[in-house]
This record gives C-alpha cells, sequence and structure tokens, in this order.
C-alpha cells in the first residue's frame, strides 16, 4: 500500500486499526537489521569528495536528521506493508503532518527497540573506527587531498588564462651562445 492510500485510510476514527492492519511483521531477522543499519550509515554519515586522482572518495560526515529520516524509512520497510515512493521526502511529510509517523512507531513490535539498539551501535563503532588516530589520519588526507586539488586546479586555470605571463624564464636565450 502506497502513502497516499494509507493517509486516505487515516481519515476515520479507527486510526489504531488502520495502523494495526499495516504492521504485517512482528520479528525481523538480526542479518536484515544488521544489513539496514548499514544502509542508514553508509547514506547518513559519509558524503563524496573528488580526490585529487579524480576518483571519489568517501569522507565521514555524519548528518543525523538524515539519519532520522532514513530510520523512519527502514521501520516502514521493514514492520509495515506501506511502499515508499521514489520520491520519500513526499511521503514522509505526508505521514509527519498529520503525526502519523509518531502513531506508526508507536505502534510498533518491540523488536523495532531492538534495531534501534543495532543501529546506535553500528554508529558509536562507525564513530570510534574513524576518530581513532589511523581513522583520524585517513580522513584529514581525504579532505585535504580534496582542497589541494581545487587550489590547483584554480592555478592552472589562472596560468592558461593568463597565457604563462610571468610562467617563463628569462634566462633560456642566456645558454646558448
Amino acid at each position: 500500500m502506497n502513502i497516499e492510500t494509507f493517509v486516505a485510510q487515516m481519515n476515520g476514527d479507527h486510526k489504531e486499526s488502520v495502523i494495526q492492519k499495516h504492521i504485517t511483521r512482528q520479528y525481523v531477522p538480526i542479518e536484515e537489521k544488521i544489513a539496514e543499519a548499514k544502509k542508514i550509515i553508509e547514506l547518513s554519515c559519509y558524503k563524496d569528495v573528488v580526490g585529487s586522482d579524480g576518483n571519489t572518495q568517501k569522507m565521514y560526515w555524519v548528518d543525523t536528521p538524515k539519519r532520522y529520516f532514513l530510520t523512519i524509512l527502514a521501520f516502514l520497510r521493514m514492520y509495515t506493508d506501506i511502499t515508499i515512493s521514489d520520491d520519500p521526502v513526499k511521503d514522509y511529510n505526508a505521514l509527519a503532518s498529520k503525526k502519523y509517523d509518531k502513531m506508526i512507531l508507536s505502534n510498533l513490535p518491540d523488536d523495532a527497540e531492538e534495531f534501534n539498539n543495532i543501529l546506535d551501535m553500528m554508529c558509536d563503532d562507525e564513530d570510534e573506527n574513524v576518530n581513532s588516530l589511523e581513522g583520524r589520519i585517513k580522513n584529514l588526507t581525504v579532505g585535504f587531498d580534496a582542497i589541494l586539488q581545487q587550489a590547483f586546479a584554480q592555478f592552472i586555470n589562472n596560468a592558461e588564462s593568463e597565457g604563462n605571463n610571468g610562467l617563463e624564464r628569462e634566462d633560456e636565450g642566456a645558454l646558448v651562445n
């Protein structure tokens, strides 16, 4: 069932029973919870940065509002038959504007708390791994590499636009007699 149909069904007095009807799973296997948590971490804790070699690299950059949003979507995917469209922001806003997101969350089975715990633990692990000395050095070099690449590209563009002014050697003819 899509979000629009769900919201239309929620207009009556029996909101709790409508929500209960769409909660289709009481338990989600641990491996599925871990896979969902990994997706959330990948999408909300890293951003792409172009390195000096032209390749895109991941830089640790935590976006907690995005993590929250993705977690709500994960709950919908894992525990309900409510489908998310190609415009998940619109779907989320349709639910949240009427507080249906909160109503769905409060009616999820106790097993959903385990997913939250797994996600929190995996985020803590990721933070620890990235913020260790090794992780900090790697993260700094990725970010610094991107800054150097941008500065070098700007330098080359400036030099090309000035037609090598100031870059030619004055004494080039001095060696030839």
